[in-house]
Formats: C-alpha cells, structure tokens, sequence
C-alpha cells in the first residue's frame, strides 16, 4: 500500500526502520538520486542509440543502490549496505574514456537544448551533482560511510557531461 498515512506528521522510515524528519538530509539526498533518475529514464526514452540505452539503463540501477546505501549507512541491520562500487567506477570511467576520445571535447561550453536527450542528460547531472553536494555533506558528518559512493557521483556527473556533449554534437550544436 503507497498511502499509509504515517508520514502525515513530516516523518518518514529508513530502510532500517528508524524514523526521520522528511526534511533529512538522507532523505533529501535520496530525493535528487530518485529525481536524477526520473531524468535519466527521460533522456532513455529519447535516446537512438542502443548503447547509451544500455548506459543509462545501468546508471539508474546504480542511483537504487546508492539511495540504499545512504538511507542505512548508519545502520548495520541492512544487508545490502556497505557495497563496493570500484566495479561501477571503473566502468563509469571506461566509458568516459571512451566518449572522450568519440566526440574530443573542445575548451568551450556546449550550448544546451539541441535535442530532448542531451537536454535531460543535463538536467540529471545538475541533479547528480546536487545530490552529490548531500551525500558529501552526509559522509564528511559521519552518517554516510562508504567512500565508493561519493567517488562514483563525482565520475557519474562527469560522465553524463560527456554523454550530452555527445548528443549535442550528434545534432550539430556548438
């Protein structure tokens, strides 16, 4: 059932079943990775390509994991918690390497709106880098453990820059 009616007070429940105010910041940083990925599964409904579908694709079930790991990094009682991400960064990087050499970026901006994916793709790495601005906040307080997460969001945000520079260009934008 979505409506219970327990958090009508301003609360809500961590996955460990403790109680938080709603303006958390656990829950706040959850919120910008549900809201970057909301954007990503936009950008993938626009994008051509199947291998960026496939990026994408992954990307967002990494955001899951990480929002798991901040709402119960605290807690020992989750297992799921404490995952290395050396996999995940790795890959990011790989495929930063990878559409860096594709598009050889150039020492100017890229202006923003050529096409419906890049736009999205830019809207999830302002919220990527948001949301990475919280999780640091939260790991250098002592509530979010796992370094591993506060890596793989400063190589997402630099990954999804590519991705749109890649769209952008795919369109003819400067």
């Amino acid at each position: 059932m979505i409506s219970t009616g327990t958090g009508d007070e301003g609360y809500t429940s961590l996955l460990d079943g403790r109680r938080v105010p709603k303006s958390d910041e656990v829950i706040e940083a959850g919120g910008q990775l549900d809201e970057a990925n909301a954007f990503l599964g936009a950008a993938r409904a626009f994008a051509d390509d199947d291998r960026l579908k496939g990026i994408l694709r992954e990307i967002q079930e990494h955001l899951v994991r990480i929002g798991t790991e901040i709402s119960c990094s605290d807690s020992s009682t989750v297992k799921v918690c404490g995952v290395s991400f050396d996999g995940e960064i790795r890959k990011i990087e790989g495929f930063i390497s990878y559409y860096e050499k594709k598009i050889q970026p150039g020492p100017h901006f890229v202006v923003i709106g050529e096409n419906f994916c890049s736009s999205f793709l830019n809207i999830a790495r302002t919220v990527v880098r948001r949301a990475e601005r919280n999780i640091c906040r939260l790991f250098h307080q002592g509530s979010m453990k796992n370094k591993g997460v506060l890596v793989y969001m400063n190589r997402l945000s630099d990954l999804l820059c590519r991705l749109a520079d890649m769209e952008e260009r795919k369109e003819g934008g400067s």
